[in-house]
């Protein structure tokens, strides 16, 4: 059938209609795209943001392992988390060399257990020990320019700010793990206690133990009777361990076969951690044969059993107290850092109470409980809100 003037006529009207309603649809379909498209962007840039703020505070609040003597340096953790900001941001997507992170943006502080599970960001006190490091990294108007856009700005958007913030905070140990630092000696709690941060402690091969100011203490059993005996190491593992031994856990710390054989023995119930209270039995005094090991920790930490009571089987007369057990209930932490090697009664080995940051620690879970049985010893940082 043949089409009439008229019909031509209403369809070319028709399909000429539908080009201004295809433009006007244009419009929002283009916004759609551009907002989708920049969206998309801001979210990469903002999970870049958002990784670095985190993987900085995790390594920054580390740094806030107090010295020995309880001084934190503030400086460095700054500078720490400044460090690693850069590094990922310069590679990161959209990122920019030379990011400034605000001194203002660096909160460093000790977390309120106390409300550390309340709504809202944790508050950060500033008495005690530093344990936390909040950090704020921008992108707006006051420090490293807003994102620019794409194609949102035929909508007249050119950037947008873009702002994330990390928090994280040390944690304290319940337990030890496997490669555990830890120093097999033995030292006595009414002693320790007495020891300010950073003073000096000498372990003698006499069975004597002094602080840095002379003041002497001899080892007791639970009756108050001197134990008698040329000694000091404990077995933190296998019953009798050899110097070798001995020497290899000063350097290495504690191995998987030490859990394995302190479970065998009855002396803690699993193979996957070490905690007190724990009985050791001691072995036989600061021997020669260990002064090489010992003199490669110089200027290193330590942790250290601390016990309250000896109890064991003691042979009068025999200069033995190697069948001695040391009820240990907690645990110190010492910087060796010196040592002398001079035959009976002339050997020590001088420490000071410490801090110390070990990643074999087993950290506890419940941040609303600040204590522990390891005392001045950190275990790995976790981010919180």
């Amino acid at each position: 059938m043949q089409k009439t003037a008229s019909s031509r006529q209403q369809s070319h009207h028709k399909s000429g209609a539908v080009i201004p309603l295809l433009a006007i649809c244009l419009v929002p379909l283009m916004g759609m795209l551009a907002f989708s498209i920049d969206y998309g962007f801001l979210r990469v840039v903002s999970t870049d943001l958002q990784r670095s703020a985190d993987a900085a505070c995790l390594a920054a609040v580390v740094d806030l392992v107090p010295n020995p003597d309880g001084t934190q340096n503030l400086d460095i953790v700054r500078a720490r988390v400044r460090e690693y900001v850069q590094n990922n941001m310069s590679t990161a997507t959209g990122g920019i060399s030379g990011f400034v992170v605000l001194d203002a943006d660096i909160e460093i502080g000790r977390y309120d257990e106390n409300t550390i599970y309340d709504s809202g960001p944790v508050t950060l006190q500033q008495t005690g020990i530093m344990d936390a490091v909040r950090v704020t990294l921008r992108r707006d108007g006051s420090a490293n320019g807003e994102v620019p856009l794409y194609f949102a700005k035929v909508l007249g958007v050119d950037e947008k700010p873009v702002t994330v913030t990390a928090t994280a905070v040390l944690r304290r140990g319940v337990a030890l793990k496997g490669e555990g630092d830890i120093l097999p000696f033995a030292l006595p709690e009414s002693f320790w206690d007495t020891l300010g941060d950073g003073e000096e402690l000498n372990i003698y091969n006499d069975n004597k133990i002094e602080d840095g100011y002379g003041n002497q203490v001899t080892v007791l059993d639970a009756l108050g009777n001197s134990v008698p005996g040329n000694w000091g190491t404990v077995d933190i593992g296998l019953e009798s361990n050899s110097t070798r031994d001995l020497s290899d856990q000063i350097i290495h710390g504690l191995d998987q076969s030490d859990l394995n054989a302190l479970q065998a023995d009855g002396r803690i119930p699993t193979t996957t951690e070490l905690k007190a209270p724990v009985n050791f039995q001691a072995e036989t005094g600061l021997s020669v044969g260990m002064k090489d090991a010992v003199r490669q920790i110089h200027g290193q930490t330590r942790i250290i059993p601390i016990y309250d009571t000896v109890n064991g089987e003691f042979v009068a007369n025999s200069g033995t107290g190697n069948n001695a057990e040391f009820h240990t209930v907690k645990w110190g932490v010492v910087e060796v850092v010196d040592s002398r090697w001079n035959g009976d009664k002339k050997t020590w080995i001088r420490s000071i109470k410490a801090y110390t940051y070990d990643g074999a620690l087993v950290p506890k879970e419940d941040l609303s409980d600040k204590s522990s049985d390891f005392e001045n010893a950190f275990a790995s940082p976790v981010l919180v809100r």
